[in-house]
């Protein structure tokens, strides 16, 4: 009779005192929910691979242990994103009117954009993107350690005026001109 071998995912592993104990790739601070959220917002295997410093194969493992193990991870990034936005509640964070939030995945749906998708729809640096989200600027939320925007903020700041002086003023002259 011919025995079957099951493989357990090896590139899983919980280490305590490694992001709060929760499931990531094995030899690395990424949790399996970071890699969960990029795929929920669309990003592809190979580009999860490339902005975390993964293996394909770490990429898929971290899905198939997700695949394996939905409710806890979902409720893992669940109470992360509420503990942030009662640390960032008690800070004063939301003092001043500010949009930018933490969230939890399924929120904001499949039209949400990263900032450096953002900033190429607007034609300006993703480090202006990160700007206008953390002034209020600009709605957007944190999922797994990066911003979403909605496609229909986006639209709506497209019209918006950048920085430094408005178009279309004239200039008043000054003491050297």
């Amino acid at each position: 009779m011919t025995e079957t071998t099951i493989y357990a995912i090896e590139h899983i592993a919980r280490t305590p005192g490694v992001r709060g104990g929760v499931p990531c790739v094995a030899g690395t601070r990424i949790s399996v929910g970071d890699v969960v959220v990029a795929s929920d917002a669309g990003w592809e295997a190979a580009a999860i691979a490339q902005e975390f410093g993964l293996t394909l194969a770490q990429v898929y493992a971290a899905l198939a242990y997700f695949h394996d193990h939905p409710d806890d991870i979902r409720r893992q990034l669940s109470d992360d994103a509420d503990t942030a936005n009662a640390l960032l509640e008690k800070a004063g964070a939301y003092g001043s009117g500010g949009h930018a939030r933490i969230a939890s995945v399924g929120q904001g749906g499949g039209a949400d954009l990263t900032t450096e998708q953002v900033a190429a729809e607007l034609g300006v640096t993703p480090s202006r993107v990160r700007q206008l989200i953390l002034d209020g600027t600009l709605p957007a939320v944190k999922r797994g350690g990066v911003w979403f925007v909605s496609a229909g903020d986006v639209d709506r700041a497209r019209g918006r005026p950048g920085p430094g002086y408005p178009k279309g003023r004239p200039r008043s002259a000054g003491p050297g001109d």
